[in-house]
C-alpha cells in the first residue's frame, strides 16, 4: 500500500527545487548549508531523468524509516489519521438536476481518478492569478510536500469574458491539470456558485479524499503545521470543521460594502447563523455529500460562500458538525517580515496568513524548510529523498 501510494505521486519537482535553492541561498548559513543546496540541485536533475530510479529510492526510504523505532512510530501514527477515516459514499443525486449548479467550462473529471487522496487542497482562485497559482504549486500546496501523505491540489475558478485570458486558462489546465472552471462569471457576488461547483465536483470526482482544505489564493499555509496540528483533532470526529468560527455576525447591509447583502435576501434576519470563515478551513470529507444534497433545496442563496456552506445550509437542514476553532492560529491579514519569526522562534506564529505576492510565497516556504521538526523531517518528501540519495552514495555533501 505504501509503495502504491508513493508510485502515484507526480515525481518531477523542477520549479519547487529551483525556487527552494534560490531563496535558501539568500539566507545566511554555514558552509554545510550551501553544500546541501548544491546537492538539492543535483537531486532535482536525477528525479526528472529517471522515475524508475525514484521508485527504487522510495523503497529504500521505507526500509530506512522502519529501521528506527521513532521513525516507524511517527509514520504509523500519522497514517492512522487517514486510513482509519470512514470511506465516503458520494450522493447519487444528479448534477444535471441541481438548481444552483451551472455546469463546467473545464470539468477535469480524472484529476483524482484511481489515486489515493488524503488531503484535497481546494483553492478559490481568480482566473487572472496565474502567477499566484504557480507559486502555490511550487511551495506549500505542492503534491510532493509529503512522502507518505497524498495531496491533491485543485484550483476552482469561474468564467471570463476575455478570449485571450480564457485561452491562457486552457493552456494552464493542459500544462498542470489542476484547474476546474465553473460555467459562471468569476465575480465576487458569484462566489457561492464556486462553492456549489466544488461540492458537485468533489462529490462526483474526488470523493475518496479524507480531508478537504479550503484556502483563498492570497494565503500562505504552513502545510506541515496545518496537518500536524489540525488533522489529529479532526480524525476521530465523524463530521468536523477546523476554522475561524464566527458567532453572532451581523449581516452587512451597506450598499457601498463589497460584502453587501441586498435587502431582499434573508430579509427577516439581522445576523448570520454561526459559520466558518472561508479564507482557511479544513473539514472532514464526510461533509461533502451531506452539504451537496442540502444545496439542492436551499432557501437562501446569498453572495457569501462561507456563510452559505457552513452556516445557512447547516442550519436549514439541521446538519450538525463539530467545530475546532483555530481562530488564534490563522490570520486573515498580511504579516510583514513573517520570516523573522522562523529565525527567532523556529516556526511561524500562525499556520496560515495572507501574503502580498507570489515571491513572498516562495520565500516563506524556503525559509520554512530550514526548521523542520522531527515529525516534519520524517514525512517530508523533499527531505527524505535527499537523505535516501545520500545514503545510497548517489550524492556528495
Amino acid at each position: 500500500m505504501y509503495i502504491k501510494r508513493i508510485f502515484t505521486k507526480f515525481l518531477p519537482l523542477t520549479l519547487l527545487g529551483v525556487m527552494f535553492v534560490f531563496y535558501m541561498s539568500q539566507q545566511s548559513g554555514s558552509e554545510k548549508t550551501f553544500k546541501l543546496l548544491d546537492t538539492l540541485i543535483e537531486l532535482q536533475s536525477s528525479q526528472i531523468i529517471n522515475t524508475a530510479k525514484q521508485l527504487e529510492l522510495m523503497n529504500a526510504s521505507h526500509a530506512v524509516n522502519d529501521s528506527t523505532t521513532e521513525g516507524e512510530e511517527l509514520l504509523v501514527t500519522t497514517r492512522q489519521w487517514f486510513d482509519e477515516r470512514p470511506q465516503v459514499s458520494p450522493s447519487l443525486k444528479r448534477d444535471s438536476e441541481h438548481p444552483r449548479f451551472r455546469g463546467y467550462l473545464i470539468e477535469n473529471p480524472n484529476a483524482c481518478e484511481a489515486v489515493p487522496v488524503d488531503i484535497l487542497i481546494y483553492i478559490h482562485s481568480s482566473p487572472e492569478n496565474r502567477d499566484i497559482r504557480s507559486a502555490i504549486r511550487e511551495t506549500w500546496a505542492s503534491t510532493n510536500t509529503f512522502s507518505d501523505i497524498s495531496v491533491k491540489l485543485i484550483f476552482f475558478i469561474g468564467g471570463v469574458n476575455d478570449k485571450d485570458l480564457q485561452l491562457q486558462i486552457e493552456t494552464e489546465y493542459s500544462t498542470h491539470g489542476d484547474l476546474v472552471q465553473g460555467n459562471f462569471l468569476d465575480v465576487f457576488t458569484n462566489l457561492t456558485y464556486k462553492a456549489v461547483t466544488m461540492l458537485t465536483w468533489v462529490n462526483s470526482h474526488c470523493f475518496q479524499a479524507k480531508y478537504v482544505m479550503k484556502v483563498d489564493d492570497d494565503m500562505f499555509v504552513d502545510t506541515f503545521a496545518a496537518v500536524r496540528e489540525i488533522v489529529p483533532q479532526l480524525a476521530p470526529k465523524p463530521l468536523a470543521v477546523a476554522c475561524d468560527y464566527k458567532v453572532h455576525m451581523p449581516i452587512p447591509r451597506d450598499p457601498k460594502s463589497r460584502w453587501n447583502v441586498p435587502p431582499h435576501l434573508v430579509p427577516k434576519r439581522t445576523h448570520w447563523p454561526p459559520f466558518c470563515s472561508g479564507y482557511f478551513a479544513v473539514f472532514t470529507s464526510t461533509l461533502i455529500p451531506i452539504l451537496y444534497e442540502a444545496s439542492f433545496t436551499d432557501k437562501d442563496f446569498v453572495p457569501g460562500d462561507d456563510v452559505y456552506l457552513f452556516g445557512l445550509l447547516s442550519e436549514q437542514k439541521n446538519i450538525s458538525y463539530e467545530v475546532v476553532n483555530i481562530q488564534r492560529r490563522i490570520l486573515p491579514i498580511e504579516k510583514p517580515k513573517a520570516e523573522d519569526e522562523v529565525f527567532s522562534i523556529q516556526k511561524f506564529q500562525h499556520l496560515a496568513f495572507r501574503v502580498p505576492n507570489p515571491d513572498i510565497q516562495r520565500k516563506l516556504w524556503s525559509v520554512r524548510f530550514q526548521v523542520l521538526s522531527n515529525w516534519e523531517k520524517a514525512h517530508s518528501y523533499f527531505h527524505n529523498t535527499f537523505l535516501r540519495a545520500k545514503a545510497k552514495g548517489t550524492l556528495l555533501v
